[in-house]
């Protein structure tokens, strides 16, 4: 029996010339690329690179369809959208995979809004602007941490990836009110200086 909306992932796929990898179809894709045993990474997960979409897997086939629609919303909505932070790009998606959902006739049940819901909400370090990433690297220069501050101002992404917010969120907890730095910072600096 077909999957949930199959035909239309792969017509999508077709249409906008989007390469779709589905590893629960193909369980020796782990294997290929050097991830085997690692199921649990794509245990209810689907992620997007460029154009290719990798639909994990699912028990549920409605969890399963909306998840591809969120990610083809990445990739379709790539062109134009203007992110705030990572946390409100990840929102957006899921509103225009919901949207998209609806115009096809397909009814979202609270489980599945509830899926979706918990998976925005593992987005919430990246509530991160620019402009929180520009402060924190200035508190971090005046403080003489120039690499730290370096990697997260000059980081190639539009606005956001994990590579800064994480690093930047992390930096924003550690530096205190007073512009010190907590000894876990200047403990994992001194670490990386050790080594070099």
């Amino acid at each position: 029996m077909e999957t949930l909306g199959q035909n239309i992932i792969e017509k999508l796929c077709r249409k906008h010339q989007i390469k779709l990898t589905d590893v629960h179809a193909d369980p020796s894709y782990l294997k290929r690329i050097g991830m085997e045993g690692s199921e649990i990474s794509f245990k209810d997960r689907s992620y997007c690179a460029g154009g290719e979409v990798f639909l994990g897997i699912y028990e549920d086939p409605k969890k399963r369809f909306i998840s591809f629609l969120h990610e083809f919303a990445h990739i379709k909505a790539k062109k134009g959208y203007e992110k705030s932070n990572c946390y409100e790009t990840e929102k957006h998606m899921w509103k225009y995979a919901f949207r998209f959902a609806k115009r096809i006739g397909f009814e979202i049940s609270d489980e599945v809004f509830k899926y979706c819901d918990e998976n925005l909400q593992t987005y919430e370090w990246h509530k991160i602007t620019r402009e929180d990433i520009k402060g924190i690297s200035n508190k971090l220069h005046k403080l003489g941490y120039n690499k730290e501050a370096d990697k997260i101002l000059n980081c190639d992404c539009d606005n956001g990836c994990e590579r800064c917010c994480t690093s930047a969120d992390k930096y924003k907890r550690e530096i205190l009110d007073n512009n010190k730095v907590s000894t876990i910072l200047i403990d994992e600096y001194k670490e990386k200086e050790k080594i070099k």
